[in-house]
């Protein structure tokens, strides 16, 4: 039996280890929640009890099991915000397994180390796809086994370098003669400043239309802003260090050559690995750093009538208090909100966040001219606001299996917003759709998402419309 890491997809704990470089399958961090006294991230531990399953690891943050600093990517990937123990716990609590061996459901592939699974192609009972891991001989398994926290030696790197380091494209521009490049009027300086702020795919582009930006290939600054500016090779931490040390040395470095030696496939086994982990780390920065709304606004602004009515539409939830192994797919229910809809509100605000391919909807906060917001579920980075014409009298509805993916109001008059999150290959309902007014709103949510949507009527209004 084998655990995957819920982070890299790796199975912790190698049976096919060789040698201290794959040493690092073995270690691991717990994140435990305390019953109720808290929720912790460990220090790494290493799985060496291989029958008895024990997990042992330092209580320490920063400790290793053998008194080494504690070494740790995610850190470099979420600088300079700290990652919240209570907040990981619950995101990771929300996600639905499959089996042991494919690991949580984030919504991706593990950057390949799942692929679909043809021998069973249709969803099984429940309507979940079937994934299944790779072999383990597969080239990109073999990647996988190599520790992404392997240093990159500067000198390595210089000693490989090629004849040709980077292929560059012959330009084919063709200009009639005695037309006129516009961009051939600005200095070369400018135009290598605004090409060190562009991706190198969009350089290349440039290129192809503009002859003025031919020479820009063969300048070591633009390069150089691969690893700075631009963030391309933003995994490669080492730059830093090397920078540093052409600063202090005087000897300029050749950028191009690093960028070539740095990208796939031309980079070692351990640096495509920890590039495959830096992006999973990435896409899960979102999800990981979503905020609780708090109850800003008087309390009397959240007392909901009991005489209204209720219409909900929820996603699969699966009900159990605790995990369990039979929580495969689906989604579950965390907490719930219930708010009345401020008379004054002006703009309804849809936070959105993304697991693997899919867009959720996250929270959800009506604004007013003046006053406080009224907000419920989990604020993001990423939102879209819908201009409240008139009163709502309903809410159209995407929802999956592991929660509410779009929305789109409706208004009294009859008009709808714009949709908002993510429509494409989702059930849609009117179920929230009502001939009235609604008054309030309630909403369930997990670790990251809201699952459950209802909105409330006044009974009066319900009685006029039957």
């Amino acid at each position: 039996m084998t655990v995957p890491c819920f982070a890299c997809g790796y199975e912790i704990c190698d049976r096919h280890r060789q040698g201290d470089s794959t040493r690092w399958l073995e270690e691991f961090r717990l994140v435990t929640n305390h019953d109720g006294l808290g929720t912790s991230v460990s220090g790494i531990g290493a799985m060496s009890d291989l029958g008895g399953r024990r997990w042992i690891a330092p209580l320490d943050y920063a400790k290793h099991w053998a008194d080494m600093e504690a070494p740790t990517t995610a850190e470099k990937v979420f600088a300079p915000d700290e990652i919240n123990p209570s907040t990981l716990f619950s995101v990771l609590n929300s996600l639905p397994a499959a089996s042991e061996a494919t690991g949580l459901d984030w919504g991706h592939m593990y950057g390949g180390l799942l692929i679909a699974d043809d021998d069973h192609r249709d969803p099984d009972v429940s309507g979940n796809r079937r994934v299944r891991r790779i072999d383990s001989e597969d080239r990109l398994a073999a990647i996988a086994r190599h520790s992404p926290l392997d240093t990159i030696r500067l000198e390595t790197l210089n000693c490989r370098k090629p004849e040709n380091p980077v292929p560059v494209p012959a330009v084919m521009a063709r200009c009639r003669i005695g037309s006129r490049d516009p961009f051939a009027m600005l200095p070369p300086e400018l135009r290598l400043l605004v090409a060190c702020e562009l991706p190198t795919s969009d350089v290349a582009r440039i290129r192809l239309a503009s002859r003025a930006f031919r020479f820009v290939f063969d300048e070591n600054q633009f390069w150089a802003s691969r690893f700075t500016t631009i963030d391309e090779r933003r995994w490669v931490f080492e730059a830093t260090e090397w920078l540093q040390r052409t600063e202090s040395n005087g000897q300029p470095l050749d950028w191009r050559v690093l960028y070539h030696q740095t990208g796939a496939p031309n980079s070692s086994a351990s640096l495509q690995n920890r590039e495959r982990i830096w992006r999973l780390l990435e896409d899960a920065r979102d999800v990981i750093f979503l905020r609780c709304f708090e109850a800003r606004v008087e309390f009397r602004n959240w007392l909901i009538p009991e005489e209204l009515e209720w219409t909900r539409e929820t996603a699969e939830i699966h009900w159990n208090r605790r995990r369990e192994p039979t929580f495969t797919a689906g989604c579950r229910l965390f907490h719930t909100q219930q708010v009345l809809i401020p008379d004054t509100a002006a703009t309804l605000e849809v936070f959105l966040v993304r697991l693997g391919n899919e867009d959720y909807v996250t929270g959800l906060a009506f604004r007013q001219a003046q006053g406080e917001a009224v907000a419920l579920g989990y604020e993001s980075s990423r939102s879209q606001v819908v201009d409240l014409q008139t009163r709502l009298s309903g809410i159209k509805v995407a929802i999956g299996k592991r929660g509410v993916r779009g929305l789109r109001c409706v208004f009294e008059d009859g008009t709808m917003s714009e949709r908002v999150g993510d429509w494409v290959s989702v059930s849609q309902t009117d179920s929230l759709v009502t001939a009235g007014p609604i008054v309030a709103l309630e909403v369930g949510y997990d670790g990251c998402k809201i699952v459950r949507l209802s909105i409330g009527k006044a009974v009066s209004l319900v009685g006029d419309a039957t």
